[in-house]
């Protein structure tokens, strides 16, 4: 992703086509989830922070990192 040929948007786009094709004509099962990625252990290491914030907040700190969302596709008839 640090390649200046390589742009977000065009994989984005690519996947999302190659996901189409694939389940064309297809009943299918979605199943999704929302993950934390905490990032706390190598808060003093990053220097990137683009996409990093705050995932949680107790009364002590916060927690820092970023949120995923895993889709899995199941092939209903298969």
């Amino acid at each position: 992703m640090s390649n200046p040929k390589v742009k977000e948007s065009i994989l984005i786009e690519k996947i999302r086509i190659n996901c189409t094709k694939a389940v064309r004509s297809k009943r299918v099962i979605a199943v999704l989830d929302t993950c934390s990625i905490n990032l706390d252990t190598y808060k003093g290491r990053i220097t990137d922070f683009e996409g990093v914030g705050t995932i949680a907040k107790n009364r002590y700190r916060s927690s820092y990192g970023f949120f995923i969302h895993p889709l899995y596709v199941i092939d209903e008839g298969d």
